[in-house]
């Protein structure tokens, strides 16, 4: 591995792990809409762990593959962007525009989770419960 690729792998990992972790956090602690939701213990338990154990120990387990830490890295943006847009964006909002965004958000996180390989009780349970938000 070349210098140059493993710093850009480095700046990638580094990125998702401070910045896009704290904005998904931010925005859920500072949440203008969906505050039930970005109030839940649960959730909010999910993504502190997702974002500070998870995430970490599997972006030490796949450092070589670059593919799959860039696509991580699209996925955590798309991710933050999503979290912005289901507590801050738009306040005044469309229930239409809500859904999708809602649908986004948890679209995106299936999608991480499958990709890290981790299907649970708890993740199950956490998809449901997004479900059941998008359905009322």
């Amino acid at each position: 591995m070349q210098g140059g690729e493993l710093w850009e792998k480095q700046a990638l990992v580094l990125s998702m792990l401070g910045p896009m972790v704290n904005k998904i956090k931010m925005c859920m602690a500072h949440a203008k809409k969906n505050i039930e939701l970005a109030q839940d213990p649960d959730i909010n338990g999910f993504i502190t762990l997702f974002g500070e154990q998870i995430l970490p120990s599997w972006c030490r387990k796949n450092m070589k593959d670059a593919k799959a830490i860039n696509d991580m890295h699209n996925l955590m943006y798309l991710f933050s962007y999503k979290t912005h847009q289901v507590f801050q964006a738009r306040v005044i909002h469309q229930i239409i525009d809500q859904n999708w965004d809602m649908k986004g958000f948890k679209a995106v996180l299936v999608k991480m989770l499958d990709m890290m390989d981790i299907k649970n009780a708890a993740t199950s349970k956490m998809e449901k419960y997004l479900d059941k938000l998008i359905n009322s």
